[in-house]
């Protein structure tokens, strides 16, 4: 007797602008409830999807913001080399605090992004960018481009470190390993909230052609219900892959880039793939 194999994803039939017309896809909202639809919300409506953006994390401040606002203070009066951004919500507690302690809000130091999305975030907050991945958009990618320390034995340390209490501790250790003197400060805690019953209900059924996801944070709080066999699964980049690997799912695509453009495109390069075209999962 033959075994069926395993489920394979869903495809569309292929069109010349091979759209998204008619594919229905489950993305994470904004953290913050007051913004609007995320970027790869209406990269998606723009191509013709079916879109339902379900907020899977929220973020709040640290219990005691004494630790955060005394970072805050010694970068607005010059005290770091280099400050690390490695989200867009950590960019708006930092720009935040500044304007809650009347500090101005000109760049006190050298500014690294961990990627184009926290990028842009920094760019809004007025700031320049001075270091950011050209590809990727981990940890590890910051981490491999970062120069060497420079001298400044007056500066607290050569690298401050604002984060989620949920960060990985890749970052600090990579640049301590490299010599680096670091400093990190809890900017804000991720909030984990599993979705409504009804749209986890809809994502174990089928009820999706494809669910994308965004960082780990956002594949953990599906909790430990598993995504329907024929649905696509995409995720944005290889931190957010891992958490879909390391939940038990299958994964179909990582994004080429950390951008909702590149995620879109990997979703529509995985429904009107040939069947034989191997999946791009790095």
């Amino acid at each position: 007797m033959t075994r069926p194999g395993p489920p394979t994803p869903a495809r569309v039939e292929r069109t010349d602008s091979e759209t998204l017309d008619g594919v229905t896809v489950l993305v994470p909202a904004p953290a913050d409830p007051g913004a609007g639809p995320s970027g790869l919300h209406r990269a998606l409506l723009a191509a013709g999807a079916e879109v339902t953006a379900v907020r899977l994390i929220t973020v709040a401040a640290p219990p005691d913001t004494a630790a955060l606002d005394a970072a805050v203070r010694r970068w607005a009066d010059g005290r770091y080399t280099w400050i690390a951004f490695t989200s867009a919500s950590t960019v708006a507690v930092w720009s935040a605090r500044l304007d809650a302690l009347g500090l101005p809000r000109s760049a006190a130091s050298r500014i690294a992004a961990v990627g184009p999305a926290t990028a842009r975030a920094v760019g809004d907050a007025g700031w320049p960018v001075d270091l950011v991945p050209a590809t990727g958009g981990s940890a590890e990618d910051l981490a491999a481009i970062w120069p060497p320390p420079a001298d400044r034995p007056t500066a607290t340390a050569d690298v401050l470190l604002p984060h989620s209490d949920r960060a990985a501790a890749t970052l600090p250790e990579a640049l301590a390993d490299a010599g680096h003197r670091i400093e990190t400060v809890v900017a804000y805690r991720t909030m984990i909230g599993p979705p409504a019953p009804t749209v986890v209900e809809r994502l174990v059924g089928g009820g999706f052609t494809a669910a994308l996801f965004t960082s780990p944070s956002t594949v953990q709080a599906i909790g430990p219900r598993r995504p329907a066999a024929a649905t696509v699964i995409g995720a944005i980049g290889r931190p957010t892959a891992e958490a879909v690997r390391a939940a038990g799912w299958r994964l179909d695509f990582t994004a080429a880039a950390p951008t909702p453009a590149a995620l879109v495109d990997g979703l529509r390069r995985v429904l009107h793939r040939p069947p034989d075209e191997p999946p791009t999962t790095p």
